[in-house]
């Protein structure tokens, strides 16, 4: 009698986990480019909260809206390493108007971080086609250095709160779970003339030893 309730019970989990395809909703920072290039002076970064479904999952976030949408969001940025960029500034999305104190940025060349508010007034941040939502911009600068500098996009830090939907009335999508972390990097490649000029001059020390050595 036990081994068939634990067969119809091992059935009945099948059959529920089955239908709902282990569905799961999970997020994570994204940036619209995972490389740029800075040689010119600086290049702007767009940063986006992705939602990700899996299964018979639904949206918790939806699209702009009274009732769906984003509150709040936040992000951390840090460099990682390399010298040829550096963090100049942070840009919010517009979308999150409630302003001081409600939107704040802190800004060093090597780490910043962005919190900000529709103050719970205005319609949620929805959504777009590609299941973003847009957080806001990072505007990197040439530093004293070539080759490649390596920048991650974070939780603003590993507590709750971070990512709060109009959804129910107020959920907490980074907890416990924080949005998963994303690289990107900037270059400021070598300079082409110099190499050419190396390779030219490099020729015509050849040409002249050459020349030499014939006239011995």
């Amino acid at each position: 009698m036990r081994s068939k309730a634990m067969g119809l019970l091992a059935g009945a989990c099948v059959a529920y986990f089955g239908s709902t395809g282990l569905a799961a909703v999970s997020y994570s920072y994204v940036t619209d480019f995972a490389s740029y290039n800075v040689s010119g002076g600086s290049a702007t970064v767009n940063v986006y909260l992705q939602e990700t479904l899996t299964g018979a999952s639904v949206t918790q976030i939806g699209a702009s809206g009274a009732s769906s949408g984003l509150d709040g969001a936040a992000f951390k940025v840090q460099l990682d390493s390399g010298n040829s960029a550096k963090l100049l500034d942070l840009a919010f999305n517009p979308a999150f108007d409630a302003g001081v104190p409600f939107n704040s940025k802190s800004v060093t060349s090597t780490v910043a971080s962005l919190t900000e508010s529709t103050g719970f007034t205005s319609n949620g941040v929805g959504l777009n086609a590609d299941a973003r939502v847009f957080l806001g911009s990072i505007t990197l600068g040439n530093d004293l250095g070539v080759g490649l500098t390596t920048f991650t996009v974070l939780p603003y830090n590993n507590d709750a709160g971070n990512i709060i939907s109009r959804l129910g009335g107020g959920v907490m999508l980074d907890d416990p779970t924080p949005p998963a972390s994303a690289v990107f990097t900037a270059a400021v490649p070598e300079p082409v003339f110099f190499g050419m000029m190396g390779v030219i001059s490099g020729g015509l020390l050849l040409r002249r030893r050459t020349a030499e050595a014939e006239l011995e």
